[in-house]
């Protein structure tokens, strides 16, 4: 990635600017090669005739793309065949040779256009991939400086300008020592040139930890990070990358950790002394620490208090206030100035404003919380007063006729009355502080300003009558007084202002203006304007309305002319304007003409004007007086109803609506072509009978009296019915009518006029209801058997729980009874493995349902498989007094099959007659040949299944009703498991019972393998009977700590030296210094996950032959390939078994790492 910055990347061409500039440059370079071809034919003749354009075909290849250098190919065979190659009377040649320097010249041109253009996409591709980079090492948060092999800088970063000073592009060029200067801390010598050492070492270098850098402005700071070289494709050192961040902060912090303890018993005494109550607790509420305040605050003594839960402090109403600050402390959020109640000793209540901080350890782990609670009851009591005091003048102040608000001391208002909101229509939120300046009249608001800001510099009383807008707009007169607010020092504390309404005094003014401009203002209204043509002059005289309509300016000069009118109409209606204009002063008396008008924005309007010619006493048109009025929006509305006509009918076909109507008087029934498909093509018109006839005979008579109710004339109801039609084939069509009577009224009552209505085809929308009924049904079974699922699965987890539980109590009590501490642990051993047998199936039931488990098949005899799977359930059959009878084949029966898979199918089904079978009952495991499969069945006499559950058994999660109160329980995928694991090895699983109470018969065929010279292998089975161990050292490195120490507790009584880790990054310090032979990491860890931390150690010159075993929860396939491409060596699933971990040990010695 870093030959992005190399000296010898490839140039970027130059390229055209435009497609049409590229062939130009053909055509151009074509034609030049023709010329110097013309100029060079009388000396050569056509012995050369393609060296010139070779040269034009590689110049337009050079600038251009693929198209205009095969189109300067084309045009120079073009200029070749016509003028320099014989016969100069034909555009072909005249012999092979010319054919064949033709083909050569032309295959030339391509191949150049196809490298050259392969080489513009290198090139263009190069030069995106170094923007990219050079972005994002310009966003990394540490500096970055690049080097070329001679040591010189090619590139900073940001951060890398911020830390050393210099701008990338003053650096350009420079020698890295003069840009990036490093001393040592403790001796001031120049470093080494890094770029040197690079080269020499080969491998990545740290800086050292005394490192000091010296910026340009001369300061020092403290900087730490890594060096490393940059080497090309071929391995030749091509110079290096430095990466590095500024720790001079970091630093000087760790210079200042020395004073801590002396600052922590600053801030003991600080705690004691506080008037504050300083409380510290833990994550569940109990009281850690409580110091004199708390005490007098509170009423609970230090001893009282401590060990104690907060929450007798703290009002049952208000419980859940813990629990919302808990979970902020969680987060790692502070609670701030949180103003609450809590509780004395002696029951009291007291106001409170708490601060509460989380408390973390040494890890940074949020372990509790510190509490600062400052008593401010009497804040709040005098606030309370306070509070009544300002309410009692609220009252006051809303009591008034006029506007009334107060403000501060510098203008800022705090409080309106409800006259003022009332008035505005404005909310405090809009109006708080200077928000009233919206209110005035905008010309009057620069001296409002000018007079206010004087009046709060001098302190004297505000006077002024100037207008405010109301809620509806409009501005009305006020008088504006204001007045200060004193102390008894003479210092102004608040502003009284009111604004009175003297609107009334000026209202006969008002309506004396409004009764002069009604005339105009209704003509604006109307969008009508008035003008006047005179015939004589041929000019136009009109008023404001009609020169906005047509956007001319009435103090132009050429406003009178007819042209500036006729120009603001459309190029297509100016015709037909003139002539209607011409027309009507030529022979009618009156005009008329609708026309649309072009705005100066473009915009289109409809105009129509109406006039009436006026003429002298001889006849002669003198003058055209008239109107304009806009019907824009009459022509808006005349096009919308078309379209929506048009809409309408659309409709009806996309939604596949047929229309009918019925005539009252014939009972005639007149429909659409969609009526008529419905209705299996009946003729139009029809009538109504006819029509009923076509429905089916269940649905005749409930239609008949729908629609006598829809029309009769008083209350008529609504029709709306779906019914079936029979189709000629017999079938039934579901439809849905929709219909509506209309009446007319008449002397005699309403009288029916028409029945008209749409008819839809629902046939499939009723079969999708019946299948979406049907997937309900589905989906409520699922859904109970989900639930069914989850209260097992935690019935089914407490039962081996319970024991565990049971006896780990037992354990403490009978310490010194080994017989008894051997009992309860085999029976804690058996639970936990029933524990993990039931996590398995889980894990495997997910990983079959995503198709993610992998069989590895290998060739295995059937006896070792039975004998694993009966091995897994000894102890199951011993607990419940089964007896167990196997007959297995003395031959030896080959499977090509996964063992361990395989005696899982046997074992889950041995485990399912054990669970079902009443205690003391008979198993009966066989085996048995058939040609060239084996059948392997599992028979009981338990308690049998039902026939009706015969055929779901095997599905997931089923059930069969059982008395729970015996403890016949399960998840129900076992079953489901073991099915789809015999299906997985190309076998087939049956069940037969014959009823409740009488026994299951549970058999597996399976394909026998045939090969018989392989090598015949057993079950991986971990050998238990411990070995000679040899003492090695191993580390274990998990954030569980008492993971971590169970399983250090378990490598050291194999005899191995053990250290232990809680994170990635102190694995990393203590296996540096301890150097195991094997480590044992989590994965899942803070600060450094695992791995990580194997990348890290396998970088190490020490940590090239550790044995690395990755222990997880997680076990599938992809987990196991990314601690495998991390580093690890091994795998290990938790919890994993000790014969595992004894196991990979003993390798260490038998297989050590090279």
């Amino acid at each position: 990635m870093w030959d992005l910055f190399a000296e010898n990347a490839p140039p970027m061409k130059i390229k055209p600017r435009s497609t049409f500039a590229s062939y130009g440059l053909a055509v151009v370079f074509t034609g030049l090669a023709t010329g110097l071809q013309l100029l060079a034919h009388p000396y050569f003749g056509g012995a050369v005739p393609y060296i010139p354009f070779c040269l034009a075909v590689f110049a337009t290849a050079l600038i251009a793309k693929a198209g205009p250098t095969l189109l300067a190919i084309l045009l120079s065979d073009l200029a070749v065949l016509a003028w320099f190659l014989p016969p100069p009377d034909s555009l072909l040649p005249a012999d092979t040779a010319g054919w064949l320097g033709l083909m050569l010249f032309s295959l030339f041109g391509i191949c150049v256009a196809i490298l050259s253009d392969g080489r513009r996409h290198k090139t263009e591709q190069f030069q995106g991939e170094r923007e990219r980079f050079l972005a994002t090492l310009s966003s990394i948060e540490d500096g970055v400086i690049v080097t070329d092999s001679n040591g010189q800088v090619t590139f900073l970063n940001t951060v890398a300008e911020g830390i050393t000073g210099t701008g990338n592009a003053a650096a350009q060029g420079k020698p890295l020592d003069v840009i990036f200067r490093l001393i040592n801390e403790s001796s001031r010598q120049p470093i080494e040139n890094l770029v040197d050492r690079a080269d020499r070492e080969g491998h990545d270098i740290g800086l050292s930890d005394q490192s000091l850098l010296i910026a340009d402005d001369g300061t020092e700071k403290a900087i730490e990070g890594t060096v490393a070289p940059i080497r090309t494709q071929v391995g030749k050192f091509a110079g290096c990358v430095i990466v590095y961040r500024d720790v001079t902060e970091r630093r000087r912090l760790e210079r200042e950790g020395a004073t801590s303890v002396e600052t922590s018993r600053l801030l003991a005494a600080i705690i004691t002394s506080s008037n504050d109550a300083i409380i510290s607790k833990s994550l569940d509420g109990m009281i850690q620490s409580w110091n004199t305040a708390a005490e007098r605050i509170f009423g609970f003594t230090a001893e009282q208090a401590i060990g104690h839960h907060i929450s007798i402090l703290i009002p049952a109403e208000r419980a859940e206030e813990e629990n919302r600050i808990i979970a902020q402390l969680r987060k790692g959020q502070r609670v701030e100035h949180f103003d609450t109640v809590r509780l004395r000793s002696d029951g009291q209540r007291v106001f409170v404003s708490l601060t509460i901080s989380p408390v973390r350890n040494a890890e940074g782990q949020i372990i509790g919380a510190s509490k600062i609670a400052r008593d401010i009851t009497k804040q709040k009591k005098a606030e309370e007063r306070l509070r009544e005091s300002e309410e009692r003048f609220i009252q006051l102040g809303n009591a008034i006729p006029q506007m009334a608000w107060m403000a501060q001391p510098d203008g800022h208002i705090d409080w309106y009355n409800d006259r003022w909101y009332e008035y505005t229509g404005t909310t405090f939120q809009e109006m708080e502080g200077w928000g009233w300046q919206s209110v005035p009249a905008p010309n009057v608001l620069p001296e409002v300003m000018q007079r206010w800001q004087k009046a709060l510099e001098s302190g004297e009383p505000f006077n002024m009558v100037f207008p405010l807008r109301g809620a509806d707009g409009e501005f009305r007169p006020f008088l504006t007084q204001v007045l200060p607010f004193r102390n008894g020092e003479g210092k102004i504390t608040r502003w009284f202002g009111t604004n009175t309404d003297i609107s009334a005094i000026k209202r006969t003014e008002d309506e004396l203006r409004e009764a002069r401009s009604r005339l105009e203002s209704t003509l604006a209204a109307a969008e009508i304007g008035t003008w006047e043509f005179d015939a004589v002059k041929n000019t136009v005289r009109a008023d404001p309305n009609l020169a906005r309509m047509f956007d001319v300016s009435l103090e132009d000069e050429a406003s009178n002319a007819l042209e500036s009118y006729l120009k603001a109409i459309h190029p297509d209606d100016q015709k037909r304007v003139t002539e209607g204009i011409e027309q009507a002063i030529k022979a009618g008396s009156t005009y008329e003409n609708e026309f649309r008008i072009v705005g100066s924005g473009n915009e289109v309007r409809w105009v129509v004007a109406r006039g009436r010619v006026e003429r002298d006493n001889t006849g002669q048109a003198i003058r055209l007086p008239g109107v304009a009025m806009d019907i824009s929006e009459r022509k808006q509305v005349e096009k919308a109803l078309q379209e929506s006509k048009e809409q309408f009918r659309l409709a009806l076909d996309s939604a596949e609506l047929g229309t009918w109507s019925v005539n009252p008087a014939t009972y005639h029934l007149t429909c659409d072509e969609r009526f008529r498909i419905i209705f299996h093509g009946c003729a139009d018109p029809i009538t109504y009978d006819q029509a009923i006839a076509a429905i089916h005979p269940d649905d005749q008579q409930r239609i008949r009296d729908a629609v006598a109710k829809a029309i009769r004339p008083d209350n008529p109801a609504r029709y709306a019915q779906e019914y079936r039609i029979v189709q000629p084939n017999g079938t039934n069509r579901w439809v849905f009518a929709k219909g509506r009577a209309n009446f007319e009224p008449t002397d005699a009552g309403q009288r029916l006029v028409s029945f008209d209505g749409t008819l839809m085809d629902i046939t499939q929308q009723r079969k999708m209801q019946e299948e979406l009924r049907e997937l309900a049904s589905r989906l409520a079974e699922t859904d109970r058997r989900k639930d069914e699922f989850l209260a097992t699965l935690a019935h089914e987890l407490r039962n081996p729980l319970a024991p565990i539980r049971t006896g780990l109590e037992i354990m403490k009590s009978v310490m010194d009874d080994p017989e008894t501490m051997e009992d309860i642990r085999c029976t804690m051993e058996r639970q936990t493995q029933q524990l993990i047998m039931l996590v398995d199936d889980l894990l495997d039931v997910s990983r079959i349902s995503k198709g993610k488990l992998k069989l590895r098949k290998c060739r295995v005899k059937l006896a070792d498989v039975i004998q694993s799977a009966v091995e897994a359930s000894n102890s199951f059959i011993d607990e419940s007094n089964h007896k167990l009878i196997t007959d297995i084949p003395s031959e030896p029966i080959y499977l090509n099959a996964d063992p361990n898979r395989l005696a899982q199918v046997v074992s889950n089904l041995l485990n399912n007659s054990i669970k079902y079978t009443p205690e003391g009952g008979r198993i009966r495991l066989s085996a048995e040949r058939q040609e060239n499969d084996v059948v392997v069945s599992v028979e009981d006499n338990g308690l049998g299944i039902p026939a009706e559950m015969l055929d779901r058994i095997f599905e997931m999660f089923a059930q069969i009703d059982r008395p729970q109160e015996k403890g016949y329980t399960g998840l129900g995928i076992g079953l489901s498991l073991v099915k789809s694991l015999v299906e997985l090895h190309q076998g087939q699983i049956e069940v037969h019972s014959e009823g409740i109470g009488k026994g299951s018969l549970f058999s597996v065929r399976l394909p026998i393998h045939i090969e018989t010279h392989a090598e015949e292998p057993t079950l991986s089975r971990i050998d238990q009977t411990a070995t000679e161990s040899t003492n090695r050292k191993v580390l274990v490195v998990d954030d569980n700590k008492a993971g971590a120490k169970m399983l250090s507790m378990i490598v050291k009584m194999l005899g191995n030296d053990v250290r232990k880790a809680y994170d990635g990054q102190e694995g990393i310090e203590v296996a540096e210094d301890f150097l195991p032979d094997v480590i044992l990491m989590d994965i899942g860890m803070p600060k450094m996950n695992g791995y990580e931390a194997a990348r890290y150690i396998r970088q190490q010159p020490w940590g090239n032959k550790i044995m690395l075993v990755a222990l997880t929860g997680w076990g599938q396939d992809e987990d196991k390939q990314k601690t495998k491409a991390a580093g690890f060596d091994h795998h290990l699933v938790k919890p994993a078994e000790p014969a595992a971990i004894q196991e990979l040990l003993e390798n260490v010695n038998s297989n050590p790492k090279p």
